[in-house]
C-alpha cells in the first residue's frame, strides 16, 4: 500500500511527535537540533508498530 506522503520531505524544528507521524505516512523527516542537547522524547511508539492500537503480550 502506497504511503500518503511519500516522497515529501520536512525539516523538524519542533517536537518530535507530528514528526513521528508525518514519518510514519511516508515523509522524510530531517531533524534539526541543537548540538550539545539531544530530543528526550525521541523513543516515542509510533502507531505503525501497533496498527489496531494493542501492544500486545509483553
Amino acid at each position: 500500500m502506497a504511503q500518503a506522503l511519500h516522497g515529501v520531505r520536512m525539516l523538524d524544528f519542533s517536537g518530535p511527535y507530528a514528526t513521528r507521524l508525518l514519518a510514519d505516512m511516508g515523509a522524510e523527516a530531517l531533524k534539526v537540533e541543537l548540538a550539545h542537547a539531544w530530543d528526550l522524547y525521541r523513543m516515542i511508539v509510533g502507531s505503525g508498530n501497533m496498527p489496531d492500537g494493542d501492544r500486545g503480550s509483553d
